[in-house]
């Protein structure tokens, strides 16, 4: 029991070094890039996932539908794994990372011009299959191209620039709810467009030399992981 607070009580206290760390230094941790992730969250975790529900109710005005293509945009998220693997296996972490939100980008500003629920439930998985490569392929950035000591405050400013896209995401829908679903998810699509240009600048290039192995042997220990 002594054992296990002692742990816990060292953990937590790393955990409020990486904090002050973060906050004296922040443009240290921050990257331009991280502007692409927040688009991101403006358009896939604030506008789509009240947009698009509604749109598909309006236009269908069956809930089956409305089920199958949100069903069929969390079944897209799954694939984020195969984004991942295939980054690392073929060193493709750019050009992934681009494609996620093109696809995304692409399928959001179709959804409203189609009117069969098969093609929405293609575009949803789509729309879904992207998110997830994009996010990963964010993370992976970080994982594989940054220190170990720098993961934690990296990865929280990245995950505070997504968050703060939530919230303006979802204002945005608010604005939209009142039957101009189809325009907003328009702008959602159109909004993703500019983190193909800002997601370039200060992306890392080239991964180190060894940065995989010593980043797989940091995630195990960071998970407890013997």
């Amino acid at each position: 029991m002594k054992a296990f607070n002692k742990s816990t009580n060292s953990r937590s206290r790393d955990r409020l070094r990486i904090v002050r760390l973060a906050l004296s230094a922040p443009t240290r941790y921050i990257r331009p890039w991280y502007t692409a992730y927040l688009l991101l969250g403006v358009a896939t975790a604030g506008m789509i996932p009240i947009l698009l529900p509604l749109m598909i109710e309006a236009y269908s005005h069956r809930l089956i539908a409305v089920a199958m293509v949100t069903g069929a945009y969390d079944l897209g998220l799954l694939t984020s794994p195969i984004w991942g693997v295939a980054a690392e296996r073929y060193n493709l972490y750019r050009p992934l990372f681009f494609l996620g939100f093109a696809t995304a980008a692409l399928a959001t500003i179709l959804m409203p011009v189609l009117h069969t629920v098969l093609s929405w439930f293609l575009m949803g998985f789509a729309i879904g299959a992207g998110t997830g490569g994009a996010a990963t392929l964010a993370s992976l950035f970080i994982v594989d191209f940054s220190p170990r000591e720098e993961w934690e405050p990296r990865l929280g400013f990245l995950q505070s620039f997504n968050g703060a896209g939530q919230v303006i995401g979802l204002l945005l829908a608010a604005a939209f709810s009142r039957g101009s679903f189809d325009t907003g998810l328009a702008v959602a699509g159109v909004l993703l467009m500019p983190a193909l240009l800002v997601g370039r600048v200060g992306l890392p290039e080239k991964r180190p030399s060894g940065a995989l192995t010593s980043a797989r042997i940091g995630l195990h220990e960071t998970l407890d992981v013997q």
